[in-house]
């Protein structure tokens, strides 16, 4: 009679191949979870940089892009919400509610959304109704609470056109200037 079972060896190669691909899978299946639950957040980012630009050809005037914590004044960090506000003095603050256009809040996210701009002293984009941005290039980027790298990143031309860039094969995101962003 023959012997129907397996044997100890067979047992644990199959179970050693087992742990070595989920092993693998884990890593690509975390940076899926991540990138899906930051996609909503680079979506409203984008549809608020289309908004300024939009309203600054549709107004004739320059219009601000800012972060802000509490819908009247400019931020440095970017946390809750951007306003989007006419701009015709150019002095880069909202001095009257009349001056805004719209309040984007940003969708809560676990992980924080970072932004340089070109000169880096400017914390505001200015759009212009010529179509072009007061900046040389500017950089969103977003990392989750748990990477050490970014998700993505958005970049924004002087000419106020977009491009989203993901991680190349290392796992880095490089900017316009081509500098390594981290988080």
């Amino acid at each position: 009679m023959a012997n129907q079972g397996f044997t100890f060896i067979e047992i644990l190669i199959t179970l050693t191949l087992i742990a070595i691909l989920a092993a693998l899978s884990f890593h690509f299946l975390q940076h899926t979870q991540n990138q899906t639950y930051a996609q909503p957040l680079q979506s409203q980012l984008l549809n608020a940089i289309e908004i300024a630009s939009q309203e600054a050809r549709n107004l004739g005037v320059p219009v601000t892009l800012c972060p802000s914590d509490d819908r009247i004044t400019r931020s440095k960090k970017i946390t809750k919400e951007l306003i989007i506000f006419t701009n015709e003095k150019e002095k880069n603050t909202l001095i009257s509610k009349a001056q805004l256009i719209t309040v984007v809040s940003l969708s809560s996210h676990q992980g924080s959304l970072h932004w340089r701009s070109y000169p880096h002293y400017r914390d505001t984009l200015v759009f212009f109704p010529s179509g072009l941005v007061r900046s040389d290039n500017s950089t969103f980027w977003f990392c989750h609470k748990q990477s050490k790298s970014p998700v993505w990143a958005v970049v924004l031309n002087q000419y106020g056109r977009t491009r989203v860039v993901n991680p190349d094969q290392t796992g880095v995101i490089k900017d316009a200037h081509n500098k390594i962003l981290s988080c």
